[in-house]
């Protein structure tokens, strides 16, 4: 893989994890690192593993990282949530209050679409945190 190929993987990537390229370009110019190791006698030895990344070396606001001979992505991180294109959804440590007094037994229940409900419940019902009352009468909650 080369370094091309390699930043075109990341942000195709970034596209489809809605993340907005062309602003982000903007204001970070992208860069590709290559993995390397020091070798006998000093010499670097290149490895097949990849860093795309936009922003400060040391502190990006976006990197990717692909693995070259599969093109795997390896991990993808947003540290500066502005480009993002999605909605974002703020939790808070009231949320996670909530959460965390939940029993398992009782949390292992909930459908996925339940769980993902919790956090709104909770700041428009208080502190009622059962999304099994929302739900239709007739829910099958076993998995």
């Amino acid at each position: 893989m080369s370094t091309n190929t390699a930043y075109q993987l990341a942000t195709n990537w970034l596209v489809a994890v809605s993340v907005d390229v062309k602003v982000l370009e903007q204001q970070f110019p992208g860069a590709v690192r290559q993995h390397f190791y020091r070798g006998t006698g000093g010499s670097q030895v290149l490895l097949p593993t990849f860093d795309v990344l936009w922003g400060k070396p040391d502190a990006p606001a976006v990197i990717a990282t692909l693995y070259g001979p599969t093109a795997e992505l390896l991990q993808l991180r947003q540290n500066n949530e502005s480009f993002s294109l999605r909605p974002t959804r703020a939790i808070t440590n009231d949320d996670i209050e909530m959460l965390l007094a939940i029993p398992d037994a009782e949390f292992a229940n909930y459908t996925a679409a339940q769980r993902a409900r919790l956090p709104s419940a909770h700041s428009k019902e208080g502190v009622n945190h059962n999304p099994l009352a929302s739900s239709a009468p007739n829910t099958n909650h076993t998995q």
